[in-house]
């Protein structure tokens, strides 16, 4: 590497161009020096491995310098800026100011160029990229006696590039506790003794023998330390895993880590329809707190055989034919055992899933269509008692589902189901002559599955349903924001996405529920705790677990009271009023079709725009009465004052027409007794005052 030191401080030396002898003053009428030469670029490595760098750039400059006497006097001195140029940038790059960096194989020349003058090159030559730096993976692994670690080698390149080299590799093993039989290897792979009686270390060291070269330097022996512990497998300490989505421990990764717990006893489930296959991992619990990768160790079954098929080499499971199972891991005298289900129907429809209000329609579990997307929830149900510290309601809400096979979906994503006459017999197309399916048929057969509250994966802290709250409401497809103009509201409704357990407890603190959302039960809605009226979107999200691009959402609207029926209203039956009045219009599927129509003002949009345009006037009020008088504002927005309407009338101007199959002859008179009512009614609560004559709803 070239010193550029002695050669920067000669030039400090170097006399400026303003005068070239005798200290004279040059005339500032004579003209300026003239670059005529660049000296040699110097380089402080000219020999590089692809990816490597060195810095260039050059020392001295000559100008001509017109004296006094008119001569031209050649000067060395201190360069101008300079650019500089590969030769071959395929070769060697080189950046302005002069930085070259190795790119590809052969020779390029590097220049200096600046006003025209461009300075002698130097050849910089650039072998292939080198080793900068080797590694036997994973580092530091600790093994249960009788288990395996399987090793690999890992090279990273001057270029960046990295490689995985455990072929070219030769691995050993030394044994610094002088048990020569503690571990073996077979080519990468440590083989532990399992009669080791106690905690053992080894070396595993790797020393490459490929083709490509080191870079200065660089070592290609590496070495780490593997720690076997004797222990025994807990009694049902086998456990059969699917991964995905259970943790693998994947390859070249430690085989053992801290136990995760107990195994999971829900069944496998694949689908038919594509032939499912599934990765078995089969996870060995020890009674000195790790879990190991047992899966190499074990032997698969699976009974009644014909459901499952597991390849015992690679550990994959295959569906076979539609049914229950049993599949059995062994792993020396413990055996593991999990049931398989093996389904056709593993399709989510976009109406596969449906959230309701009640868990019983009529007695009945609830549809798709049938079931309750609206419900009511009080800020301050009183829930603890008198003697609590805060009131706060909470409703119950449940999500089902039920799938359907690939092809009995159709064009818009919705589930199909065969239709049946009155005796029992499939109705057949009479242009087709196949069996007649339809979105309604299936919509009207019960859900299958519970997705409520589902158990999560072993060691996992979150479940598979995904449940959400905002303000707006459900439009049928998506929440929708409400509110008559600026920002958008917070939700007045929040909703729980923690798994409690299979009995869906409360968590509680002092017998009240806490304010954190992350610590509710799944579907477990509850007001804020502000004396508030407000309209939220609830959903439940859940994805198949055959396939993370089958993902579908359905939802419901919660509408939060200031309060609803409790021991401070006695008698008073207003919220449930309030609730059952407003119920059609949020289940009336004729409403839910006008989204995004020229009818809109005729839909659920125009009615919580006009609801929540009404909660901007009565919250502040609500929030800053010390004594609420909250069934004056209940009946008042039921009922009216007996000259303007209330809620009643007002659903009623919107849902009445609808069901009578009158759209457009009642748009004009409709929108304005809607907006009428809004107005007299933000009158009566505001202390102000307006109205318009509307035209007659009869057309």
């Amino acid at each position: 590497m070239t010193d550029f030191r002695p050669a920067l401080a000669a030039l400090a030396g170097v006399l400026l161009l303003a005068g070239c002898s005798d200290n004279a003053v040059r005339s500032p009428d004579l003209p300026p020096p003239v670059l005529t030469d660049i000296g040699r670029v110097l380089c402080e490595d000219t020999t590089l491995a692809a990816g490597q760098m060195t810095q260039c750039r050059v020392l001295e400059c000559t100008y001509d310098v017109i004296t006094e006497d008119g001569n031209a006097v050649p000067t060395p001195a201190a360069c101008p800026p300079l650019t500089f140029e590969s030769s071959i940038p395929t070769v060697a790059s080189v950046t302005a100011d002069g930085q070259v960096t190795g790119v590809g194989v052969g020779t390029s020349v590097i220049t200096a160029v600046a006003d025209g003058v461009r300075s002698p090159g130097v050849d910089v030559a650039v072998d292939a990229a080198c080793i900068e730096s080797f590694a036997v993976l994973p580092a530091g692994v600790t093994i249960i006696a009788g288990t395996t670690q399987e090793y690999r080698a890992n090279v990273v390149f001057s270029s960046g590039d990295e490689q995985v080299v455990t072929a070219e590799t030769t691995f050993t093993v030394t044994n610094p506790d002088a048990d020569p039989d503690a571990v073996a290897l077979d080519g990468a792979r440590a083989v532990s003794n399992p009669d080791i009686g106690a905690t053992t270390s080894v070396v595993i060291s790797g020393t490459y023998s490929g083709p490509a070269l080191a870079c200065d330097g660089v070592s290609l022996t590496n070495a780490t330390a593997l720690t076997v512990i004797p222990a025994e497998i807990l009694m049902g300490g086998v456990c059969i895993e699917a991964v995905p989505p259970a943790d693998a421990f994947g390859p070249g990764a430690p085989v053992c880590r801290t136990d995760r717990g107990a195994c999971a006893t829900d069944p496998l489930v694949f689908g038919l329809a594509d032939n499912t296959t599934r990765q078995l991992q089969v996870r060995a619990r020890y009674n000195n707190g790790l879990e190991c990768d047992g899966t190499d160790l074990a032997t698969f079954s699976s009974n009644p055989g014909g459901i499952v098929a597991i390849d015992n080499n690679t550990a994959i499971a295959t569906a076979v034919s539609e049914g229950t199972t049993t599949l059995s891991a062994t792993i020396g005298s413990s055996t593991g055992t999990r049931g398989a289900q093996v389904r056709v129907d593993q399709v989510l429809g976009n109406n596969s899933l449906a959230v309701s209000a009640r868990e019983l329609i009529n007695n009945q579990p609830f549809t798709f269509g049938n079931a309750q997307r609206f419900a009511c929830v009080g800020a301050n149900d009183l829930v603890a008692g008198l003697g609590g510290d805060t009131l706060r309601g909470q409703l119950l809400t449940y999500a089902r589902t039920r799938t359907c096979g690939d092809n009995e979906r159709n064009e818009d994503g919705l589930c199909t189901a065969l239709v049946f006459d009155g005796d029992g017999n499939a109705v057949v197309d009479p242009d087709s002559g196949e069996q007649l399916r339809s979105v309604e048929a299936f919509n009207a057969l019960q859900l299958q599955n519970d997705e409520t509250n589902p158990m999560p994966a072993p060691g996992e802290t979150v479940d598979s349903t995904v449940w959400t709250a905002q303000a707006g409401f459900w439009n049928g497809e998506e929440c929708e924001i409400s509110g008559s103009g600026g920002s958008t509201p917070n939700s007045t409704a929040l909703v729980g996405d923690a798994f409690i357990d299979p009995r869906r407890l409360q968590l509680t603190s002092g017998n009240l529920p806490v304010d954190d959302t992350a610590l509710q039960p799944n579907g477990l809605v509850f007001a804020d705790g502000a004396v508030r009226l407000g309209f939220s979107c609830v959903t439940a999200t859940i994805t198949n677990p055959l396939d993370a691009s089958n993902v579908v959402t359905d939802g419901m609207t919660v509408l939060v009271l200031p309060l609803t029926n409790d021991g401070l209203l006695g008698a008073s039956d207003d919220a449930d009023r309030l609730c059952a009045t407003l119920l059609p219009a949020f289940s009336n599927p004729i409403l839910g079709a006008l989204k995004d129509t020229p009818l809109d003002p005729l839909g659920r949009i125009q009615l919580i725009n006009t609801l929540s345009a009404i909660t901007e006037i009565v919250n502040p009020a609500l929030e800053s009465l010390d004594v609420l008088p909250l069934d004056v504002v209940l009946t008042t927005l039921l009922e009216g004052d007996g000259t303007i309407p209330g809620l009643t009338d007002l659903t009623q101007l919107i849902v009445q027409p609808l069901d009578q199959g009158l759209i457009s002859p009642v748009l004009e008179p409709l929108v304005c007794q809607v907006t009428n009512g809004l107005n007299l009614l933000l009158g009566l609560l505001s202390g102000g005052s307006g109205n318009q004559e509307c035209p007659s709803l009869v057309p």
